[in-house]
């Protein structure tokens, strides 16, 4: 099985899953939102992070220093 296969499959059962679910009649209160806000923000802060120590750590290794005498 390739992957773009693989990816075809899994769009296709997120799809469905998503699509052919009941309603929850759920209640989402306002902290409930706040605290999945809070969760999604330090996810894009900590990918941010993670990228951003990674670039400047492999222009680093590849950048030439000069020798201070």
């Amino acid at each position: 099985m390739t992957l773009q296969t693989r990816i075809k499959f899994g769009a296709s059962v997120l799809f469905v899953a998503l699509t052919a679910s009941a309603p929850a009649y759920a209640y989402l209160d306002p902290g409930t939102v706040t605290m999945a806000f809070s969760a999604i923000a330090a996810g894009l802060a900590a990918g941010l992070l993670y990228l951003r120590v990674g670039w400047s750590k492999a222009v680093g290794f590849f950048t030439k220093r000069k020798k201070v005498d």
